[in-house]
């Protein structure tokens, strides 16, 4: 029992076994409320004191994308990998996951949330992979100059984790277009990647490695 709940009782029973001890009527109704008014404050303090603790938002980044096989010969002089674009849930910092049974419902973890949004986490790898490929002489976030011979325009369609009865894994689907010089290609990739254990961290992961099986394919079809 903690201090709050032992004064409580002891007030109890010094109120119980002193009441005989004040004849006046008077008196018991002047301390009447005194001694109410102490249990409901020592009541709320002891509400109060066995609250749980206030859980702690946790912040997540992706993985390092995975570095190429080798580093090729540049085939363009500059590249530009536009910030994807997003829409509703899916521009917003809270993981999201799916279940098998409710494919259709997307839901977000409380407490648990990215760095920055999902579209800049999926810039920084295609830009960090394209830069250490050696595909491009130079690799922008933006067009600045109006001048690159390479364009990535991204759209970010689906990217959380996907429960299932027996774990669960990570899927990214994208829109990727790929501009370069006046011809451009527009095709939807798609990944998945099971989950080690059910662990927020784990899911990140995995949804790194998704990313990646992305990249892979979309270098081996334009480059």
């Amino acid at each position: 029992m903690n201090s709050v709940a032992r004064s409580v009782r002891t007030l109890a029973c010094y109120w119980g076994g002193h009441r005989s001890v004040i004849k006046s009527k008077k008196q018991q109704n002047r301390l009447l409320p005194l001694i109410y008014s102490s249990l409901f404050v020592f009541a709320g303090l002891s509400a109060c004191t066995s609250q749980r603790p206030v859980p702690v938002n946790r912040y997540y980044h992706l993985p390092a994308p995975a570095k190429p096989a080798e580093k090729r010969k540049a085939v363009l002089k500059a590249l530009v990998i536009n910030r994807p674009e997003a829409y509703g849930i899916y521009n917003e910092r809270a993981i999201l996951y799916t279940s098998k049974s409710r494919p259709r419902e997307v839901n977000r973890y409380h407490y648990h949330l990215w760095a920055r949004v999902p579209a800049l986490l999926v810039q920084e790898s295609f830009i960090t992979y394209f830069r250490e490929s050696g595909l491009a002489g130079k690799v922008f976030s933006s067009d600045q100059t109006n001048h690159a011979d390479g364009v990535i325009n991204i759209n970010l369609l689906r990217f959380e984790q996907v429960v299932t009865d027996h774990g669960s894994r990570a899927l990214v689907r994208v829109e990727i277009s790929y501009r370069r010089g006046s011809q451009e290609r527009t095709r939807t990739y798609e990944a998945q990647t099971p989950a080690p254990n059910q662990s927020i961290y784990a899911v990140t992961t995995a949804l790194g490695s998704s990313l990646d099986k992305i990249l892979h394919r979309f270098v081996k079809d334009n480059f």
